[in-house]
């Protein structure tokens, strides 16, 4: 005769088959789709954070070559602190994100280490504009491109679960608008600052002493 406990356990079991069985497959799709946004979360911040990290450096880099060959006007200080605001406020906006997205349980945000650079002396003004024109590309790439294709991905999958209104649960559908908006507010505000700091950069090159 079967214990009370195996019996128990049994019925416990066989009640959980039954409502994955039971599950609509709707449920699924909204909750891959819940899945999908928060891993975006998670790779928009570690995009800042490589963003952040790169324009930092760029920026101090050139500034030092323009200080150490003697360049240095009035124009290109301010444009070299104006640089250094909006990386301050991509940084905010990056914190915030941290505190804010919905992110995976598992993720560590990358650091963003300091942009105090040694030996930038060495290196000559247009070596390093060069190189800060294949950074900010490769920034602009991440933001723009990889999580803005797949931001509007999941956006048409929404959309798709949308269409069927009948099997929607409106709360979590409301749910999932939230998570979409914040994460495309986060991205153009991010996208807006590496821009404009690309903008700052090249403001320094162009007003180093002729």
């Amino acid at each position: 005769m079967r214990s009370a406990f195996a019996v128990s356990a049994i019925g416990a079991v066989v009640l959980f088959l039954a409502v994955c069985a039971d599950a609509r497959p709707i449920d699924h799709q909204i909750a891959r789709l819940r899945n999908e946004i928060i891993a975006l979360d998670a790779s928009l911040i570690t995009y800042m954070s490589q963003a952040e990290t790169s324009i930092g450096n760029d920026v101090e880099l050139l500034h030092a070559s323009i200080v150490a060959a003697q360049l240095e006007t009035d124009d290109t200080a301010a444009a070299y602190l104006e640089a250094k605001s909006l990386i301050a406020d991509l940084d905010t906006i990056r914190q915030h994100a941290i505190a804010d997205l919905a992110l995976p349980s598992d993720y560590t945000p990358p650091d963003v280490p300091s942009t105090a650079l040694a030996g930038a002396s060495t290196t000559d003004p247009e070596t390093v504009l060069a190189a800060t024109y294949i950074d900010f590309d490769t920034n602009f790439r991440d933001l723009f491109v990889i999580i803005g294709a797949k931001t509007l991905d999941v956006r048409k999958k929404l959309e798709a679960i949308a269409a069927i209104r009948e099997a929607i649960n409106i709360a979590d559908m409301f749910e999932m608008q939230l998570l979409m908006n914040h994460l495309s507010q986060v991205s153009e505000m991010s996208t807006s600052i590496v821009s404009a700091s690309n903008s700052a950069i090249s403001s320094m090159a162009r007003n180093v002493k002729g």
